[in-house]
């Protein structure tokens, strides 16, 4: 036998044996990069809410807002506590009366200049006043300017 006739029947053995040493280890490394990836994504469905549960929204200061029915009028009662309700919404051209149900006399205007002015009221009287421009007019007691509110006023 010559030396040249040995030599592909060990050489092919060998080189078969290491082509599967080879494509064994590829697929391994693709097999366990792929199943990390999908075992992340199966295990958690798209319905499970998140871990840890949103923050609770920024707490604001609640505004004490009345909406007059459409067609009549709004009404704020001022006491030694404040304007209730601090904010009222009407329709332009409708009255707002503020009812004094305290035991000093109350003066509301608005801080807009020349807007509305109810006078002076009296204790256990009312003013009423017509505010026909639509947007937020604030106002405040001229005898207490920490006494205040908002008339709200829509088309």
């Amino acid at each position: 036998m010559s030396h040249s006739g040995r030599r592909p029947a060990i050489a092919l053995p060998l080189l078969a044996l290491c082509a599967v040493v080879l494509l064994c280890a590829c697929k391994a490394s693709n097999n366990n990069s792929g199943r990390a990836a999908t075992a992340a994504t199966a295990t958690r469905p798209a319905s499970v809410p998140p871990a840890t549960p949103p923050p609770p929204p920024p707490t604001a200061v609640l505004s004490d807002t009345v909406i007059a029915q459409v067609g009549t009028p709004g009404q704020v009662v001022l006491s030694a506590s404040g304007a209730k309700p601090d904010t009222v919404t009407v329709q332009a051209g409708r009255t707002v009366t503020f009812v004094n149900a305290d035991s000093v006399p109350h003066h509301p205007v608005s801080v807009e200049a020349g807007l509305f002015d109810a006078g002076t009221i009296a204790p256990g009287g009312s003013a009423q006043v017509t505010v026909t421009a639509a947007g937020l007019h604030d106002w405040h007691d001229a005898n207490n300017p920490r006494l205040s509110g908002t008339i709200r006023v829509i088309p």
